[in-house]
């Protein structure tokens, strides 16, 4: 829990600072030291994920009913700066492009555009997923 409240703290204070959000919810394993933080400001929702020593961040709009409604930072990206790659780790580029893009991802996800939005991120996940899907056959030895 400890390293991710150190990072939020000194790469993403502006959300709480500018943008009001609050701490919602948290939770860690002492076992493992994973953790997860879910921020939240009116209907969009943050949440600070902290796997295997890896830092990663997800969004969710409440106008989105669905079965699990969290998009990843490197789909997020993808849809705002047309990406190939994946870069989901939270690292401080990531910190800096949530700051500098932070208006644009929180309109992706306002009632009169969440529909179109979420079409757009599951196509991008699917196409995610035959990515590394395909990389992870192709790196299969052969029998």
């Amino acid at each position: 829990m400890d390293e991710l409240l150190k990072y939020i703290t000194k790469y993403c204070s502006f959300l709480y600072g500018e943008f009001g959000f609050k701490i919602l919810s948290s939770s860690s394993s002492e076992s493992f030291g994973n953790a997860a933080i879910e921020l939240g400001v009116g209907d969009f929702n943050l949440q600070f994920i902290r796997d295997k020593g890896q830092i990663f961040l997800d969004f969710k709009s409440n106008y989105i009913n669905e079965k699990y409604p969290w998009y990843s930072m490197d789909i997020i990206r993808q849809a705002i700066l047309g990406e190939k790659e994946y870069k989901g780790l939270m690292d401080r580029e990531n910190a800096e492009f949530l700051h500098k893009n932070f208006p644009a991802i929180v309109n992706m996800f306002k009632p009169d555009s969440a529909a179109a939005t979420v079409r757009q991120l599951k196509a991008l996940e699917k196409i995610r997923s035959k990515v590394i899907f395909k990389t992870q056959t192709a790196c299969r030895p052969v029998n």
